[in-house]
């Protein structure tokens, strides 16, 4: 419905404005929010970057217009329709898949137009409070100190980053607890289930393929990604489901389950929690109580 359209564009364009772009800009590796709503401190720094960006593209229109070159060099308007039309797309997509995922392609944009929103900001405050006049050497070093400073502000995030693949990827010390840890909770809670839940168990799982192989055939069925909580009920009242995983790999559960075991929490119990430290979301083993 039109309702669920104007949701859907309110809470992405959120998500997108005080989490995402700026977590992709000082990358931050496995961000998985589980909260829709937004304090004024991330909305203030979310702005802030996007007026950056905005500001880039018009300082570089502005500086193409004043050498005269209306015909060529039209990058700034390219990567602000690239990057324009993009959004345009991930503002009205699923809920659920809201997240970095589907902005990697622009990502690279994002970041130089935060750089050089960041440069046009610094030089425009300089020449305004210390009236110097634009040389080579001097864009030359205020480019270099933007840069740095980047450097240093976005290096411990980035250094981070891919600390979890090249661990997993290294051949002779290999474990698959070592990705992730979204992904290697679900790991730990698929070989809790395995120990702890007899075979006739029925349960239901964001990757009910994964945890089929991973329990050695214990029954597993998936549960609706975008449902309300009555459908969600419903879903598990009809594959017979006994247990169902929580986990935040995907954001599927967070965003269908756990509204429903709020809504009503009298027909679950929660048997295991997996994680759930410095500030990201756990995994959960819920029974579902007939």
């Amino acid at each position: 419905t039109l309702a669920d359209w104007q949701e859907r564009l309110k809470n992405n364009t959120t998500a997108y404005i005080t989490k995402y772009i700026p977590t992709s800009v000082f990358y931050v590796h496995n961000y998985a929010p589980t909260e829709k709503t937004a304090t004024m401190g991330e909305w203030f720094k979310g702005l802030i970057f996007i007026a950056l960006m905005l500001f880039a593209i018009a300082a570089a229109l502005s500086s193409n217009r004043k050498k005269g070159d209306r015909k060529g060099r039209p990058y700034p308007l390219l990567i602000f329709f690239y990057v324009g039309i993009t959004f345009c797309v991930l503002l009205l997509y699923t809920e659920v898949y809201t997240g970095h995922r589907y902005m990697t392609p622009i990502m690279p944009f994002l970041v130089f137009l935060f750089l050089y929103g960041c440069y046009e900001t610094a030089k425009l405050l300089f020449d305004k409070i210390f009236k110097l006049k634009e040389s080579k050497i001097y864009v030359n070093i205020l480019s270099v100190a933007v840069c740095g400073i980047f450097f240093f502000a976005a290096h411990p995030t980035y250094a981070k980053s891919m600390q979890d693949i090249e661990n997993q990827a290294k051949y002779k010390t290999y474990n698959q607890y070592n990705s992730h840890p979204a992904f290697a909770e679900f790991l730990q809670a698929t070989a809790w289930c395995k120990q702890n839940l007899p075979d006739t168990t029925r349960i239901a799982s964001r990757k009910p393929e994964i945890f089929y192989i991973s329990t050695n055939g214990k029954k597993c069925a998936g549960f609706p990604q975008y449902a309300t909580p009555e459908e969600v009920l419903a879903s598990f009242e009809k594959n017979k489901i006994d247990y169902v995983v929580i986990d935040w790999w995907f954001r599927h559960a967070y965003a269908t389950v756990v509204p429903c075991i709020q809504k009503y929490p009298e027909k679950f119990r929660i048997i295991n929690q997996i994680g759930g430290e410095n500030g990201q979301p756990a995994t959960y083993v819920v029974q579902v109580l007939k």
